[in-house]
């Protein structure tokens, strides 16, 4: 391209910019903006003006009391942060409402959040609801009628030094479980002597079974004696029929009268006695022995 077509352009570019450069083209900094309608600024960012603004909030926080939702609705005049009170939610219970929006600019149509109502008010002061709230918070314990029964247990007139109560039952608890094995112990040992005192009874019951089969496989006899003569006091000897059974003692009576002092001997058959009176001829020996 050559330095004349160059310059041309250039020539042709100076009256543009001059006219780019007019105060009615450009924003400047100096002017802070004073240069900007600002009606139509507003309206293209769709935000309200000052002015706007407090004629919104003008009476705000006013008070209204409505009967229903229907009435709530058709108030007029309304401003931001009004509080409208209805008696009926439709339900048949109190509710309040804030005004959240303006939707016209004039207060005439408006939006609005319900911020209580009476279920809210009456469960949020609720005994129960109270209690379950106290209770939610950590290091928080149920303290309930059982342990409060527990607690009216107690009764203390003085002072009382826990840590040394605590060391009294923890050494009485000590002790106590000492007896308790010491108990057990006596209760093992008696258990025991029971034990034994059953297998002894077993024992001697097998014994005397021994003893009474032993009986029944023997059989007793009389014999008597007469024509016999000794002295008081000096031993007679009998001869029987039979050897004397094992484990039994013979019986001797003169005239009927049991004598003492009988010596034996299992399988003789010869018993030896003495009387303290002199045996004539005409009394009668008899000896009771098993066979």
């Amino acid at each position: 391209m050559s330095s004349l077509i160059k310059q041309k352009q250039i020539e042709n570019l100076v009256p543009d910019l001059a006219t780019k450069a007019l105060d009615t083209q450009v924003v400047k900094k100096v002017n802070h903006l004073s240069d900007v309608n600002p009606n139509t600024a507003r309206g293209n960012l769709d935000v309200y003006s000052k002015s706007e603004i407090l004629a919104l909030m003008s009476g705000g926080s006013s008070g209204h009391i409505v009967a229903t939702n229907t009435e709530k609705e058709n108030l007029s005049g309304l401003a931001l942060t009004d509080r409208v009170f209805v008696q009926n939610d439709g339900d048949g219970k109190w509710a309040l409402y804030i005004v959240t929006v303006i939707n016209n600019g004039q207060g005439s149509t408006s939006s609005f959040e319900k911020i209580a109502d009476q279920d809210l008010f009456v469960n949020a002061l609720s005994s129960e609801a109270i209690k379950v709230s106290y209770e939610s918070n950590s290091n928080t314990n149920t303290f309930t009628d059982s342990h409060q029964s527990s607690l009216s247990l107690i009764s203390i007139s003085a002072q009382v030094d826990m840590d040394q109560l605590v060391a009294t039952l923890s050494s009485t608890t000590t002790t106590a479980n000492n007896a308790n094995a010491q108990s057990v112990n006596a209760q093992t040992v008696a258990q025991n002597a029971a034990t034994a005192a059953s297998n002894a009874q077993t024992t001697a019951d097998q014994a005397l079974d021994q003893v009474n089969s032993g009986n029944n496989s023997y059989s007793e006899i009389k014999e008597q004696f007469t024509g016999l003569l000794g002295a008081a006091n000096i031993p007679i000897t009998l001869s029987l029929n039979n050897p004397l059974a094992s484990g039994f003692v013979p019986t001797v009576y003169c005239n009927g009268v049991m004598l003492e002092s009988i010596n034996h001997q299992a399988g003789g058959r010869d018993i030896q006695f003495t009387t303290p009176y002199p045996i004539e001829i005409n009394d009668v020996l008899t000896v009771v022995y098993r066979y």
